[in-house]
């Protein structure tokens, strides 16, 4: 009977050459068709690059290659741009999963403040920003800086879609969710309200006087609110 053959691990020192050898391949090859190395092209390479060099634990390697990737689009596109800020997301990111909470708060606001200054259509990411930094403050337990870039995320939302639109009810439900976790469950539940009128635009009014109406509403909001109906009804807030 065959036995398989055990896979060899490669050790961090070959992955280290490897790696830089895809670099210098890289720089070659930019070089030698006229874009050079601080052509943007470069900056999408050096994310991709940084992303597999964590993966494969080289983080030391990882880093600097997602900072050149932050100054190579500062150079081509100017400091205020979106795909400046998209840069500095993935930095961002990067600290996030290595656990550098002070890194990763500076380098998200970086980012938000750039997608703020762009010119581009860049709210999207803006608001996307906030619902990092939401998650790295829960993560650390930090209640009131994580209500408040939850708050901006739905403030900014709410600015460019309007108040009544499904992507406004989905950013809803999710605070919601969270408020339900840390035990806040009178806002979690006027949260989901707020998110069920949206969705049901023909059933907008909470205190309409028709008793099928209200009923329907109510019993859309308990449906989404099961997991929380054991627990009493109360704020949480000592």
């Amino acid at each position: 009977m065959e036995t398989e053959e055990p896979q060899k691990s490669i050790s961090p020192v070959k992955q280290a050459v490897i790696i830089v050898g895809v670099v210098l391949i890289l720089g070659s090859g930019t070089v030698l068709f006229g874009l050079g190395t601080n052509h943007p092209e470069a900056a999408d390479a050096l994310v991709m690059l940084g992303n597999f060099s964590e993966n494969r634990g080289a983080e030391g390697l990882a880093e600097p290659m997602l900072k050149r990737s932050v100054v190579i689009r500062e150079k081509a596109f100017g400091r205020d741009h979106a795909l400046v800020g998209t840069a500095q997301n993935e930095l961002a990111k990067f600290y996030d999963r290595q656990g550098r909470f002070d890194d990763a708060e500076k380098t998200y606001r970086k980012s938000i403040e750039t997608y703020e200054n762009s010119e581009e259509r860049s709210w999207p990411m803006q608001a996307t920003g906030y619902n990092h930094l939401a998650l790295l403050y829960h993560a650390e337990g930090m209640f009131e800086e994580t209500e408040a870039a939850y708050e901006n995320r739905l403030a900014i939302t709410e600015k460019h879609c309007g108040k009544r639109v499904h992507l406004v009810a989905n950013c809803l439900e999710e605070i919601a969710d969270w408020y339900s976790a840390e035990g806040k469950f009178d806002k979690a539940r006027s949260f989901r309200r707020r998110a069920v009128r949206i969705r049901n635009p023909g059933l907008a009014s909470f205190d309409n006087p028709l008793p099928e109406v209200r009923r329907s509403i109510e019993e859309q909001i308990m449906q989404t609110k099961e997991a929380e109906s054991t627990t009493p009804a109360s704020d949480g807030t000592p």
